[in-house]
């Protein structure tokens, strides 16, 4: 049987500051493994190792964080593990709870749903597929429409596809979102507070979309485009 310890590469990740769900009784270990192996780059892969042959949604998720923490060189592999963690019914123990955070209600189901996408963008950009970087995107702002970064990312990607016009007309689009409109709510000490956090995201990016000066035409810097 494969030896697989999925429970301390979640400790270990956990040290690294990945907030995952973790075994407290695995960190002295972590912490030793920490200690032993200074390099980055070799922490990570010391937690992919740990992952086995990343089979089990949690192997997939732990796996798929690191090879994203790793970058470039990684992006294959992290495409791939994104890809089959979301074919599962994902890792039962990670946050599942819906709650009001800042006047807004927040499904973490979904939000971690859409960071894996985020992810999985992030490798498919890398690796020069533009128009699933895109759907990815999109995906991940359907399912977690709170997030105007999401929307940021996604328009980027499309200036990269279509056109700055035509991102910016998407980011113009976004401002009829019932999130744009700042939520105003108490917090825990009784203050009445505003959240404008996805407008204040919004704005500043279609004002940098719209500076003609600053912002290349993307569709003419594509690797291999003429």
């Amino acid at each position: 049987m494969e030896n697989s310890n999925d429970d301390l590469a979640a400790a270990l990740f956990y040290l690294l500051g990945e907030p995952v769900p973790y075994n407290s009784a695995r960190l002295d270990e972590a912490k030793r493994i920490l200690r032993e192996v200074k390099d980055h780059d070799k922490q990570l892969l010391k937690i992919i190792e740990l992952c086995g042959k990343q089979k089990t949604p949690k192997q997939l998720y732990l796996a798929c964080k690191a090879y994203s923490w790793l970058g470039k060189k990684y992006y294959k592999d992290a495409a791939r593990c994104a890809t089959e963690y979301l074919r599962t019914p994902g890792w039962k123990e990670l946050p599942s709870r819906t709650k009001i955070e800042n006047g807004i209600r927040i499904d973490y189901a979904a939000a971690g749903k859409a960071a894996v996408l985020a992810d999985l963008a992030k490798a498919q950009e890398g690796l020069n597929r533009l128009e699933d970087a895109l759907a990815s995107l999109m995906e991940a702002y359907r399912i977690a429409p709170h997030s105007a970064m999401y929307a940021v990312k996604a328009s980027d990607t499309l200036a990269r596809l279509r056109g700055r016009e035509e991102a910016l007309l998407f980011l113009m689009q976004q401002t009829k979102s019932k999130y744009y409109s700042p939520v105003r709510y108490t917090d825990l000490q009784g203050r009445t507070r505003v959240n404008d956090l996805f407008k204040q995201l919004l704005d500043a990016h279609i004002r940098k979309m719209s500076n003609k000066e600053q912002q290349p035409d993307y569709t003419t810097t594509l690797p291999g485009k003429a």
